[in-house]
């Protein structure tokens, strides 16, 4: 299970993005491109449905992050981290199962960009601040979610 950074890291990083930080960008839920075959709109479609699960779901954790560094609860801020990366790398997992379905290059290369980016946000390399972090995975879903417009 990868891990993200200590405790006391993760809550600077959280605490940073207090003020002002708002939810994911909300990705417009489109009907796929009628410039795709009709395979490549399913395709579409079931990158849609990921998409808005996961993006909600790592939304969700990311906000008890920010609210355990509000009620300064360094523990429960870790461990809300913790899950929220296991969402990234879930949302990533599920996008890569799909990618191997995209034949149209700019969806193929959505997928790609996207399951990279997520991945690399929940690293445990990843120094994203915590300002930027939703902003960062709304950039990553857009990349995936633009082909299908």
């Amino acid at each position: 299970m990868p891990r993200r950074p200590a405790a006391a890291a993760l809550a600077l990083l959280a605490a940073s993005a207090l003020a002002g930080c708002g939810k994911v960008p909300a990705a417009p839920t489109p009907s796929p491109a009628s410039r795709l075959s009709p395979d490549q709109r399913a395709v579409c479609q079931q990158v849609l449905a990921v998409n808005g699960v996961r993006s909600a779901a790592f939304e969700r954790r990311w906000q008890e992050v920010l609210a355990a560094v509000a009620k300064g609860d360094e523990a429960a801020s870790a461990s809300a981290g913790e899950i929220a990366t296991q969402e990234l790398y879930e949302w990533a997992r599920e996008l890569e199962q799909i990618r191997p379905q995209a034949t149209d290059a700019q969806l193929k290369q959505g997928l790609g960009t996207a399951v990279g980016e997520l991945k690399r946000l929940a690293s445990v390399d990843d120094e994203t601040p915590a300002a930027e972090m939703l902003g960062k995975v709304g950039a990553a879903e857009a990349a995936v979610t633009r082909p299908c417009q």
